[in-house]
């Protein structure tokens, strides 16, 4: 009896020194200042069904290659950064009432001020994990909700187009394939894993 409470009581002190050691190590993982600076509107070929901002690569880059030392995982990427700002599907339902080209151009004056990093999260369905920043964008919802009402003025479906479900964040890299809404995974601040060190 003995025996077995000393041994629980090992493996909670093991877990509990696990926590605070990562809890420690969180404060290594960090986003330049200027990862934001310097993002387009995207993509750069105009039939593209969908809308981004572009971001320069390199402060992403970074941070991916010191999460997988964290995670003591090698991740897939696309080798770019970039925030959704309209998805495919969106677009397709949009564009039912709106100019292709409106849509696109309602981003352009987006100010990625202030963009603001929350944290690194994870997606996770089965074994296949996906690693992101979230994002929060203000001023990307309010152009999506100026969007809704313009599709709904012209005839749309409200509850086709919801301004409201959207996720900004900037997909880092991951395991199998990227994970999305569809998958189950809402890329927002409950899946945070590790907070940015300020």
């Amino acid at each position: 009896m003995r025996t077995a409470a000393v041994s629980v009581l090992a493996k909670s002190f093991a877990l509990l020194t696990l926590a605070v050691s990562a809890q420690a190590s969180v404060s290594r993982l960090s986003l330049e200042r200027h990862a934001f600076d310097g993002g387009v509107r995207g993509p750069s070929d105009e039939a593209a069904r969908y809308v981004t901002v572009d971001l320069p690569y390199d402060s992403f880059r970074r941070l991916t290659e010191s999460l997988e030392t964290f995670e003591g995982i090698k991740l897939k990427t696309r080798g770019e950064a970039h925030i959704t700002l309209i998805t495919p599907p969106e677009f397709d339902v949009l564009s039912k009432h709106l100019a292709e080209g409106e849509i696109r151009h309602a981003f352009d004056a987006v100010a990625l001020r202030p963009a603001e990093p929350v944290c690194v999260g994870r997606g996770q369905v089965g074994a296949a994990k996906t690693y992101y920043v979230v994002v929060k964008l203000a001023s990307a919802l309010r152009i999506r909700e100026l969007l809704a009402q313009k599709f709904k003025s012209r005839g749309g479906d409200g509850a086709q187009f919801k301004a409201a479900v959207f996720y900004p964040h900037v997909t880092l890299g991951f395991t199998d394939r990227d994970l999305h809404i569809q998958d189950g995974v809402v890329k927002d601040a409950k899946s945070c894993i590790h907070r940015f060190a300020r």
